[in-house]
């Protein structure tokens, strides 16, 4: 045995331990344990927040499938969850500079009654209703919150408390350019990101808590919606909210402007064609051609120009091509696809979830 080839056995025992062990659906999460959850179709999003965050941070939307959920053991259901990804100490560093208000950062996922094409401003809202709603919809939490901070009203999660009353409310708010279905659902839960108190006049000592960032094995929030079947729910634009408000008792802001707020729009799986806000969208997404792989995720960042995916990870090439020219290569796409199974469209390309790998576990 030469040398050579004992080095190249050994170089390939090396890549062979090196490889990850991915658990199976049924050891990882069962679709019945709501403390996780094993993705049929998930995605992330990158944003800016830059009232917590010096860099981007990663909002991620999933949904699962099965038979049954709490009081419909005999329906199909789905079953969703969230959560965001960053750095825990980074985090940490940065909001302990902040002084003379007490805040909290929460996010929230609303899921359902929506559909329509994601992409645009507003990290992706824009394309699915428009940048009036977008931007009168963040007017409207902004203004709630601050209000809720200036009144004897008790609270202890300010953007949690504005959203509950609107899910029961008939009719819901109006917003102006905003569907009237915005807030018909039976709840908008949300999780608490970040709680920053300040001890002291002087400011001189501040207590952070960060919560722990989430992934597929540990969810900040899941449900169930019974009946609901995977491609109509493939159809749905998750949208998140994330906000930063006073808390009960903190010094008060100026303004409703001093409250931070951001949207973050996505669809599980991506989507192909470019439908902006007001144009017909006959695009229905289709399970073969979209992909339901487990353990796949797929990462965005908006160009606020136009309603066009810009791939954030993976070969990075920019999207700037004409409708037209994009169904072209759609076109020469589907013929590979009939001789290759990999999906690597304009739109997106697939990574290795880490989340779902034993050792990330």
């Amino acid at each position: 045995m030469t040398a050579n080839y004992k080095h190249n056995l050994l170089k390939a025992a090396l890549a062979f331990l090196l490889l990850p062990i991915l658990p199976t659906a049924a050891d990882y999460c069962t679709f019945n344990n709501a403390s996780c959850i094993d993705g049929l179709a998930q995605v992330s999003v990158s944003f800016q927040f830059d009232a917590i965050a010096p860099t981007p941070i990663l909002f991620y939307y999933a949904f699962d499938a099965g038979v049954g959920s709490p009081g419909y053991e005999s329906l199909p259901a789905v079953k969703v969850g969230y959560w965001l990804q960053y750095d825990r100490g980074m985090l940490t560093e940065f909001n302990s500079h902040l002084r003379s208000v007490n805040w909290t950062t929460e996010v929230a996922l609303r899921i359902g009654n929506l559909s329509g094409y994601v992409g645009g401003a507003n990290n992706g809202c824009d394309g699915v209703w428009g940048e009036s709603c977008s931007e009168n919809l963040k007017k409207f939490l902004r203004s709630s919150i601050y209000n809720l901070s200036t009144s004897a009203v008790p609270y202890d999660l300010p953007l949690n408390t504005v959203l509950q009353p609107l899910t029961t409310a008939s009719p819901g708010p109006f917003i102006d350019g905003c569907p009237t279905s915005l807030f018909q659902l039976d709840q908008i839960p949300t999780y608490a990101v970040i709680n920053a108190t300040t001890i002291g006049n002087n400011n001189a000592t501040e207590s952070v808590s960060v919560a722990a960032p989430g992934n597929p094995a540990s969810p900040w929030r899941t449900w169930y919606l019974p009946g609901a079947e995977p491609l109509v729910q493939a159809q749905q634009v998750a949208v998140g909210i994330i906000a930063r408000g006073p808390t009960q008792g903190s010094k008060p802001v100026k303004g409703p402007d001093d409250i931070p707020v951001e949207l973050i729009c996505a669809k599980a799986p991506r989507q192909h064609h470019h439908h902006p806000f007001g144009t017909s969208d006959q695009d229905v997404d289709n399970k073969s051609n979209q992909g339901y792989a487990r353990g796949i995720i797929k990462t965005y960042a908006f160009d606020e120009n136009d309603f066009q995916y810009q791939v954030d990870v993976g070969d990075e090439e920019e999207i700037g091509e004409e409708i037209e020219e994009e169904e072209e290569e759609e076109e020469e796409e589907e013929e590979d696809d009939n001789d290759d199974d990999d999906d690597d469209s304009v739109t997106g390309t697939y990574v290795d979830c880490p989340e779902s790998s034993a050792t990330a576990l």
